[in-house]
């Protein structure tokens, strides 16, 4: 993104949910990078999950219920 990365996003909006929990959404990390590192760096900006690339679908089924996205 050009104006700031996924994390830098994700702290904005957990803000912007704090003020008004109506909007809150889950955030989930999309991403190519496999290492451990990656997932604890996208969990501690705030994300709710993590997934890699390429998407495998039962995962992202798996995600949905998760966050209750789907019946």
């Amino acid at each position: 993104m050009p104006i700031m990365d996924g994390y830098e996003c994700t702290k904005h909006l957990k803000r912007l949910f704090e003020k008004d929990p109506q909007c809150k959404c889950p955030i989930i990390a999309c991403t190519a990078y496999v290492q451990e590192s990656e997932k604890i760096k996208a969990l501690e900006a705030g994300m709710d999950d993590y997934c890699t690339k390429p998407l495998d679908r039962n995962r992202v089924r798996e995600l949905l219920r998760k966050f209750k996205l789907t019946p």
